[in-house]
């Protein structure tokens, strides 16, 4: 019987099997069991009614179908998504450097954004002389223009290598770097100064110099260089961390800079954003690294020189 319905044959989805004689203690049963082959929506919320007849009378039994919980299904499949999601964020995090470049490689165009600036670094190292390295001069001058300007594209404005002859330095310095996307500044042992020091009133002068004049009244207690790779270092930072117009990305060239001994502004970006280290002796390998995560911090370029993806 279905829903009050009696029926002689089950219907043709139904399965009952033979009768079977069980016996439980002195008392004997048939057994006929009913196959549902496939639950249709038709049967659900169904009331079946199987009626027995036998000498002494009649007897019946009622089922209810109705369907399986799903909550167990829901938390397994929430429970892989949420291990799916993170899997993919470790994924992002773990690969962000390679995603953000192929991203830059395949939407060259979107990736750039038309902000207005010239230069899309401005580079700032001790230049050299009696103070000055030899290794943050190589970098600067050599290295660093034969990647990022020949390989990726990028134009730098590098200090002592591209000022015109004639023009006021500080001027030079205040123009080039509010025209900038990026002020990388080369670290060596000679950042490192202790604040206990005279060196370091010295390299960093509670007043900046103005005018050409001021670094030679100067000269006699810091060499130029060394005020003047001052100053350009407080207009950019002050241009990072007070306006926040310009990113600053710091290259360590040389063993010997602590960070304990930098400049306060100089250990709070060494704090957030890391300090890239270069090796100049080291094999192109061991620089692939520097220069992968060199090429990230750098903005989207333009154009790109050469598909030879060597470094140096």
């Amino acid at each position: 019987m279905i829903n009050h319905l009696f029926y002689d044959v089950q219907p043709l989805c139904f399965c009952l099997s033979r009768f079977i004689s069980v016996k439980e203690g002195e008392r004997d049963y048939m057994l006929s069991v009913l196959y549902i082959p496939e639950v249709t929506e038709e049967y659900l919320y169904t009331n079946f009614t199987c009626v027995v007849q036998h000498p002494v009378g009649s007897d019946f039994g009622k089922v209810f179908l109705i369907p399986a919980s799903q909550n167990e299904r829901y938390y397994w499949i929430g429970l892989g998504l949420v291990a799916l999601l993170i899997l993919l964020c470790a994924v992002a995090f773990l690969f962000r450097v390679d995603l953000v470049l192929a991203y830059r490689a395949v939407c060259s165009s979107a990736a750039i954004s038309s902000d207005g600036k010239s230069y899309d670094a401005y580079v700032s190292y001790l230049h050299g002389d009696q103070h000055g390295s030899t290794s943050a001069v190589t970098f600067a001058l050599d290295f660093l223009p034969a990647v990022l300007e020949d390989l990726y594209g990028y134009k730098l404005f590098i200090s002592g290598r591209d000022e015109l002859p004639g023009e006021a330095v500080h001027e030079v310095i205040a123009d080039r770097m509010s025209r900038s996307r990026r002020l990388i500044i080369v670290l060596t042992s000679q950042s490192c100064v202790s604040p206990q020091t005279d060196a370091t009133k010295s390299l960093l002068p509670d007043k900046l110099p103005i005018s050409d004049r001021d670094v030679h009244l100067k000269a006699t207690n810091t060499s130029s260089d060394q005020i003047w790779a001052a100053y350009e270092q407080r207009v950019g930072l002050y241009d990072a961390l007070v306006k926040q117009g310009l990113k600053v990305i710091l290259v360590q060239v040389e063993d010997g800079v602590e960070e304990a001994l930098l400049p306060e502004s100089l250990r709070y970006i060494s704090r957030t954003k890391g300090i890239l280290k270069w090796r100049q002796n080291a094999s192109d390998r061991g620089n692939r690294s520097f220069w992968k995560h060199m090429h990230y911090q750098m903005p989207p370029a333009k154009r790109r020189k050469s598909q030879e993806l060597t470094v140096l």
